[in-house]
């Protein structure tokens, strides 16, 4: 099985700025870390690889030059490849360019039988480029998972609900996962994993050039919307009151109060 793990390099600092004059975060990798839902991801996929010792796991990643540790810790972690897909136009692409970028990059692998992503990133929160991926490759997908197996040509993925209880669901491949906080804890690289990640040609160096995607599609004039400002919310105060009793009761108590504010029609 055939495995691709799509990581991103993110500012070390969660507290991510937005500027007033883009709308747009304001990312400093020069101290950046590999998104921590990606080292999840990374982990699920060297798992799944030992269930199939013909597995092949690549870790991918597109940014800039700046990005390159991240690709290398993964290869410290176990990874079996590492592509670096650098371009000056994925640094200001949106969710949707990065999405057909991904895509592409996926295509241009190979036969990938399975992509894991983390569900979000640290920078942006957004969580729509796996989805995206996934329909631009036609690929099946389950999101916020927190375990996967193989089971025969399918996967057998496990998600958490929010009411903290489990389903399965059986995803036939090609397909792409993302995965949630619930998901393994990312193991640490070892010293022969260092070693191996810092050896010659370790590292593929792709541009958007390796790629068949064209680059009208990646860039900010690319972009499907706009925004035009950026405001800080005001807070407000807010009440809070608990209703006791029979489960009848407090559904009464609840819809007078709600009906006395006019909140119920």
């Amino acid at each position: 099985m055939n495995i691709a793990v799509a990581i991103k390099h993110v500012p070390a600092d969660d507290d991510v700025r937005v500027s007033k004059k883009t709308g747009q975060p304001v990312v400093d990798l020069t101290e950046g870390r590999m998104n921590p839902l990606g080292r999840r991801a990374l982990e699920t996929g060297l798992r799944l690889s030992k269930q199939d010792p013909a597995s092949e796991v690549t870790a991918v990643s597109l940014g800039p030059e700046e990005a390159e540790p991240t690709v290398r810790e993964a290869l410290a972690m176990g990874a079996d490849r590492g592509v670096l897909v650098a371009d000056p136009l994925l640094e200001e692409s949106t969710g949707l360019a990065t999405a057909k970028a991904l895509a592409s990059t996926v295509r241009s692998l190979g036969d990938i039988d399975v992509v894991i992503a983390g569900a979000r990133t640290t920078d942006r929160f957004a969580g729509h480029v796996g989805p995206a991926m996934a329909a631009l490759l036609g690929f099946s997908i389950a999101t916020h998972a927190r375990s996967a197996g193989i089971d025969g040509e399918d996967l057998l993925v496990e998600k958490q609900r929010r009411d903290g209880t489990a389903t399965r669901l059986q995803v036939p491949t090609p397909c792409l996962v993302s995965v949630g906080p619930q998901s393994p804890d990312p193991r640490h690289a070892t010293t022969w994993g260092v070693h191996a990640a810092f050896a010659q040609d370790a590292l593929e160096r792709w541009s958007i050039a390796d790629l068949d995607v064209s680059p009208d599609e990646l860039g900010p004039g690319a972009a499907a919307t706009t925004q035009e400002n950026v405001e800080p919310v005001a807070e407000k105060e807010r009440e809070t009151e608990i209703f006791d009793g029979e489960a009848e009761d407090t559904a009464e108590s609840l819809q007078r109060r709600l009906n006395s504010r006019g909140l119920l029609r």
